[in-house]
């Protein structure tokens, strides 16, 4: 797959083929369709934290379900889903409950894990919740604000990271920001 890689920490990223990671039992595998950039996709090119390398950045993930591991039920080939970037052990959130982030074991995906700045992202199935049912994402990103910046005409431009979904499918984009 084509992804955001990070080989060493403090580093930069580059834009290469790297092989998806395995799909275990819990997990599911996301065609990613929306990734955005985040303070904390920056401040692991500056090694803090340093991730394990090579490592695939990106926390905030949307997508549709490609695969499912065997133990998954709560959702579908075909599914749209958002990804929970707060990623708990089980046996943590069993023990601790909604204290399971001040756990040894939490993590944030995208910094501590792979994440989904890649064609394909995979994620705990208890990380994994349904999306826009019935619309396209285009109409619910503007129901939602999602997306939205305010215009200061001010500020310097500056280029960004970002997926968008192209009709033909292929989305990641390099762009300037107009306006």
């Amino acid at each position: 797959m084509q992804s955001w890689i990070l080989d060493e920490s403090p580093g930069r990223y580059r834009w290469g083929d790297i092989a998806p990671p395995p799909v275990g039992a819990d997990d599911v595998l996301i065609r990613v369709v929306a990734s955005a950039l985040n303070h904390m996709d920056l401040w692991v090119t500056r090694g803090m934290p340093k991730p394990p390398l090579p490592h695939v950045p990106g926390c905030d993930v949307a997508g549709v379900v490609e695969a499912v591991g065997d133990a998954v039920s709560d959702v579908r080939v075909g599914d749209e889903v958002v990804v929970n970037p707060g990623v708990s052990p089980l046996s943590e959130i069993v023990a601790l409950g909604n204290d399971s982030p001040m756990g040894r074991g939490f993590m944030i995906y995208g910094e501590h894990c792979w994440g989904g700045h890649a064609q394909l992202a995979v994620a705990p199935s208890r990380n994994v919740r349904p999306g826009p049912v019935g619309r396209c994402w285009q109409e619910y990103w503007a129901k939602h604000g999602s997306f939205r910046a305010q215009v200061d005409h001010e500020r310097p431009k500056l280029y960004v990271l970002d997926m968008f979904p192209y009709p033909s499918g292929d989305g990641l984009h390099v762009g300037h920001v107009e306006g």
